[in-house]
């Protein structure tokens, strides 16, 4: 598996490995990767993916400049179903993490649903990230359930 940098022709396969289950969202999903690749000609994102055998099994988008919190975010961090529990997310997340670094940030954050990804928050808790003491917040309403998120930060060695 190897993680690199997002390229204008990875657009279709990033917004399938949601596995959008309607054409509106595929297209809404694909929109939202253009606008990340976009940032990420101005230096202030990155958009990575995994890749395992040739396929694109994951991806981690994350924002330099966050308008919302006070350090780096990690705003969107995504494995295929049928490829998780391999250390995709894990590698996608220290990459994510260098690239950070090397780029002169020092922290790092995250947003998590606490109650529908408790396994996921375990999985930051393991990787350093803490609860940042903020209250819970409405992310978005996604297919007619509210995403009620914590914040989570870590800071970077």
């Amino acid at each position: 598996m190897i993680i690199r940098q997002a390229q204008k022709n990875d657009l279709p396969t990033i917004s399938q490995v949601k596995n959008p289950r309607t054409d509106k969202l595929r297209r809404e999903l694909e929109k939202i990767a253009r606008e990340r690749i976009n940032h990420v000609k101005t230096r202030e994102s990155a958009l990575l993916v995994a890749e395992d055998n040739g396929q694109i099994v994951g991806h981690v988008h994350l924002r330099l400049k966050d308008p919302q919190h006070s350090c780096s975010w990690i705003e969107d961090l995504y494995v295929k179903e049928a490829e998780r529990h391999r250390g995709i997310g894990t590698a996608l997340i220290e990459a994510g993490e260098s690239f950070v670094r090397a780029n002169g940030h020092s922290n790092i954050g995250i947003s998590v649903n606490p109650t529908l990804n408790a396994h996921v928050k375990k999985l930051y808790e393991k990787l350093g990230y803490r609860k940042t003491g903020r209250p819970a917040y409405l992310d978005g309403v996604y297919d007619g359930t509210e995403d009620w998120v914590v914040d989570m930060e870590k800071p970077l060695k």
